[in-house]
């Protein structure tokens, strides 16, 4: 009887040790939480350079303006809303990169709806999620914990977008 005891007890410890080990070495996915973005802005970019006015305004304005921005997710839906403020005040030039817009996208779909505030009105846009070209980088760099590589993407041929992405994260 103790002989099948010990057997059974044995059999038990070593099955619970190989799912434990199992699980170490599998990868765990999040499939969903919140990520806060920093977003640094060249406003001097969208001056004219050839403007005697424009190069007064820069001497007036930072070169960079920095703006933050929270993105929730599930494996259905995001949605991009409005951060922290900034910590120092910073002057926009004529009110450009407003940040009470209000992003939210349905992944299944693909359809996208946003709010935006333009001139005190507010405006409501539904679209389909836009086309991004995306080349994968080799530099890694360690962002909360997560080993996220360099993607440089390019949307309407001008607009050169730099992200880090993590496959931990689905």
């Amino acid at each position: 009887m103790h002989l099948k005891l010990a057997m059974l007890l044995f059999f038990v410890v070593g099955l619970s040790v190989m799912c434990s080990a199992q699980s170490v070495g599998t990868p765990q996915f999040i499939t969903k939480g919140k990520i806060e973005y920093e977003r640094k802005t060249n406003q001097h970019a969208y001056m004219d350079e050839n403007s005697s006015w424009d190069a007064m305004l820069k001497k007036n304005f930072p070169k960079f303006i920095t703006a933050y921005f929270n993105l929730s997710f599930d494996n259905s839906h995001t949605l991009y809303t409005t951060g922290k403020e900034p910590e120092v005040r910073q002057n926009k030039f004529w009110g450009l990169f407003d940040p009470e817009n209000i992003v939210s996208t349905q992944l299944d779909s693909s359809t996208i709806l946003t709010q935006k505030t333009l001139f005190n009105d507010t405006w409501l846009i539904s679209d389909s999620v836009r086309k991004i070209d995306w080349k994968i980088g080799t530099e890694i760099r360690k962002i909360a914990g997560f080993d996220c590589r360099k993607a440089v993407g390019k949307v309407l041929d001008s607009i050169i977008v730099i992200a880090f992405y993590t496959d931990e994260i689905l």
